[in-house]
């Protein structure tokens, strides 16, 4: 050999020497035929962990897994190099320290210049995280694909389909063979694409990184269902969008059930509503029939009163008197025995009967004079041995008869309560007048409530509580107050209500025109309510000038009374079945001569006055208001008629 392919071996041989230990990357071993190793360079000392002296002369079958060993697959490889001049393969192969790794390995035969056999190279890479990568997009592929509730699949950034699973295929009703390819716009009606919708859509999620819609898409067959949907963009590792996921899902169904429970609570609170309503009317209406039932006992205790002093007291004196004279002696006859006693028996009668007008309707209380009252009160209760220290303002505090009555009622019962539960001989009771109500305090220094109290309600009473509802229905109250460590302090309320003067009897006689006897005012009764009707009946009735000439339960039945009684007056009710008051008021104004209607309705607010005066009322009253103002509006109405008939031009 020449001194220059010697030394070109040499350069060889060095070369080779080099790569051998310069590639750390990659293990590089050769063996003999047998499959010992006879090299191994320090990139097989780096991924097995063995150094070139541990493994020199040792079968690399040391290196595949137990499996693989059982099973010889060394010597297959090595066969398999030998026909085909090469053997490629990927395997789980082991560390010094047991643990495996994922390789790709290339093996081939070294022949010497004779092509005689004299080993084999083996070449291998550590190739671990491709093939953890691999196998992740394998197994998150099989659970895409087998997703069925959820339509999951992908389009390129054109939105074409480009993958397609099994939920897609039974949500939309492709098949992948008949959807991919083409344009996400399938599954879009005909106006979100002439909207341009899907466009819209995946600019969205391109700009915002993700984008959640619901809205009508369409199958396979142009069914359209409810869909929830996440269009999510893919993007490059320069972060350029390549395509978008889109996980879409069926919500039909909850849709549906959404739906049909809105419709529920519609009609749910539609029916609340109404029953609200109703039970309101039914409140003013049960509240408006306990102020009358309240007024209509306190006429009935001033009735029972009269009836009492006018007969029955009056009997009980002519009786007193005749057996005042039998007791006299008559020339030689003695009185008997028994007349003495039954005069005694006459006394406690009248005596009794004077107690019973008292309670029934006490005389002070016709003086309509608050202060009057309360001192009667109080001197009442100083002959029971309780002294009443009494303060009153200097405003005044004009009430009507109805609220006199139970301020006299309430103070009267709370005093008596200090008598019978305080155990003390003094009192305290404060009148005045603050923001247009009429207070009374009555506070004594008793011991006041022992223990809490479970419920409110318990300290006042039957009679505390029956005067409160009273109290109430006037537009007061009765409220116990915090009175310190001891005693009681309750609070009695009534709004200011100037009493309406009575007109004298005389004045009551005035001529209306009508014809009838005695000049009484005509009046037609108007209201839907039996126990309104009775009770209007009686009221009125008492009044010497005011005459009922018939009653009507509804608007209709009222306009054809009223065209053959001609009253002069219709108190009509607004609310009716069938013809409410307001289109019966219009109805009843065409006749002649008309009557002058008042509206009488539980309704104390303007929008129900404005609108019978619309329709031709001449008046307006709540049915709150007590039998006096009634009484003034009917006559003021008749008086305003007589007026306008008397000058029919005054109103130019």
């Amino acid at each position: 050999m020449s001194k220059t392919s010697s030394f070109a071996v040499c350069d060889t041989n060095q070369l080779y020497r080099l790569i051998f230990e310069s590639a750390q990357d990659f293990a590089i071993l050769t063996t003999d035929p047998r499959g010992h190793v006879t090299s191994w360079n320090p990139g097989a000392e780096k991924l097995f962990r063995y150094s070139a002296r541990q493994m020199t002369g040792m079968s690399i079958e040391r290196v595949f897994a137990p499996a693989d060993r059982r099973r010889a697959v060394h010597r297959r490889e090595m066969a398999h190099a030998l026909q085909n001049g090469r053997a490629e393969d990927s395997r789980w192969l082991l560390r010094r320290d047991g643990t495996a790794f994922w390789a790709d390995g290339l093996l081939m035969p070294l022949r010497n210049d004779a092509a005689k056999l004299i080993g084999f190279l083996k070449i291998v890479r550590d190739s671990t995280p491709k093939k953890i990568v691999e196998e992740c997009n394998e197994r998150f592929r099989h659970l895409v694909e087998h997703i069925t509730d959820y339509a999951v699949f992908m389009l390129d950034e054109d939105g074409i389909v480009t993958t397609w699973n099994k939920g897609a295929e039974r949500t939309k009703g492709y098949k992948a063979n008949e959807i991919v390819g083409r344009h996400i716009s399938v599954f879009y009606t005909s106006e979100d694409c002439r909207a341009k919708l899907p466009q819209r859509e995946l600019t969205a999620a391109r700009r915002k990184g993700q984008f959640q819609t619901e809205g009508w898409r369409l199958r396979k067959n142009r069914s359209r269902f409810w869909a929830n949907e996440i269009i999510t963009p893919i993007k490059n590792h320069d972060g350029a969008v390549i395509g978008f996921t889109t996980i879409s899902r069926d919500l039909t169904e909850q849709r549906e059930a959404e739906d049909a429970l809105r419709m529920m609570n519609e009609s749910l609170e539609r029916r609340v509503r109404e029953r609200t309503v109703a039970l309101e009317i039914s409140q003013r209406e049960l509240t408006c029939l306990a102020l009358q039932l309240s007024r209509a006992e306190l006429r009935e205790r001033q009735r029972i009163a009269a009836e009492i002093h006018s007969h029955l007291a009056q009997l009980l004196a002519l009786a007193r008197i005749r057996v005042a004279a039998l007791a006299q002696p008559l020339g030689r006859h003695k009185p008997v025995p028994a007349v003495h006693y039954l005069q005694k028996y006459i006394d406690h009668a009248i005596e009794y009967t004077r107690s019973l007008m008292t309670r029934l309707s006490p005389p002070v209380l016709k003086r309509n004079d608050l202060l009057l009252a309360v001192q009667a009160v109080v001197n009442e209760m100083e002959t029971h041995g309780l002294k009443v220290h009494l303060k009153i303002d200097r405003k005044s505090k004009p009430t009507d008869l109805e609220s006199l009555a139970l301020l006299y009622q309430a103070v009267r019962e709370l005093l008596f309560n200090v008598l019978k539960h305080a155990r003390t001989q003094e009192a305290h009771v404060m009148i005045r007048r603050v923001n247009g109500l009429i207070e009374v305090h009555v506070r004594d220094a008793g011991p006041g409530f022992r223990g809490p109290l479970r419920r409110k309600e318990e300290a006042y009473g039957f009679g505390l509580s029956y005067l409160r509802e009273r109290m109430a229905l006037l537009g007061g109250g009765l409220e116990i107050l915090p009175n310190g460590p001891r005693g009681t302090h309750v609070l009695v309320t009534v709004p200011i209500r100037p009493a309406v003067p009575k007109q004298r009897t005389r004045a009551q006689h005035h001529s209306t025109g009508t014809g009838q006897p005695n000049g009484s005012i005509r009046i037609l009764i108007v209201d839907d309510n039996r126990l309104m009707r009775e009770g209007l009946r009686r009221v009125l009735g008492d009044q010497n000038d005011l005459r009922i000439v018939g009653e009507a339960s509804n608007g209709r039945t009222a306009v054809a009374l009223a065209r053959k009684a001609r009253p002069d007056v219709v108190l009509m009710d607004v609310n009716m079945p069938g013809m409410n008051g307001i289109d019966a008021t219009r109805r009843m104004l065409r006749n002649n001569p008309a009557p002058h209607v008042i509206g009488f309705s539980i309704h104390d607010d303007k929008e129900v006055e404005a609108l019978m005066r619309q329709a031709g009322a001449a008046a307006y009253v709540a049915k709150q208001e007590s039998p006096e103002k009634l009484y003034a509006v009917i006559r003021e109405s008749v008086k305003e008629k007589l007026k306008a008939v008397a000058d029919p031009d005054a109103k130019d």
